[in-house]
């Protein structure tokens, strides 16, 4: 799909380079949005010329040449297939070997953003991403805690037939770290 709008975006580049600097003066580039058309308008006023047989003057004109690149259309949006609600356990322990353990929840929406939340030793929420292959990462911040203190949540989510699965790392820097596992439901 990257590729396919990655050649989408040089066409249109290219065009629109070659009629800058092709074309004569008063010219007019036009790309539409909703459509992967690129219409570029070039108007050239003609000077007067005077005929050779008579005293006859041709007055100035404009001559107006359009040109319309059509490519292939950009697939349309497709919603991310992990795309359900995950529940699971998560533990661990601290690096003095205090265990931590608990419970988590997550969504995950059609353009694959994960929001969520953690509870046991530690309560807060979560925020993230999974990519097209299912690579997850995914942000903890427990509550009345800052960013610096937050958790990085890291795995690969798989999907058989409706079923969603996650099994994983996570770790807040040297000072703990644990696995966690989450199953749920496609939700598209």
């Amino acid at each position: 799909m990257g590729k396919k709008i990655s050649i989408f975006l040089v066409i249109i580049i290219v065009v629109i380079i070659l009629a800058v600097v092709l074309w004569p003066r008063s010219k007019t580039v036009t790309v539409t949005a909703a459509t992967p058309t690129v219409i570029i308008t070039s108007t050239k006023t003609l000077p007067p010329q005077t005929g050779t047989t008579s005293s006859e003057v041709i007055q100035p004109q404009s001559v107006t040449t359009t040109i319309t690149v059509t490519t292939t259309a950009a697939p349309a949006f497709v919603p991310c297939i992990y795309q359900g609600t995950m529940n699971g356990n998560w533990s661990g322990k601290m690096s003095n070997s205090t265990p931590l353990n608990g419970t988590l929840s997550f969504t995950i929406d059609a353009n694959g953003d994960i929001k969520g939340s953690f509870d046991g030793t530690y309560v807060g929420t979560m925020t993230g991403q999974v990519d097209l292959i299912g690579n997850l990462i995914v942000i903890g911040i427990p509550s009345g805690s800052t960013v610096n203190m937050g958790t990085t949540w890291l795995a690969h989510i798989s999907v058989s037939g409706n079923s969603l699965s996650v099994q994983g790392n996570w770790f807040a820097g040297k000072y703990a770290s644990g696995t966690f596992s989450a199953t749920g439901n496609v939700s598209h």
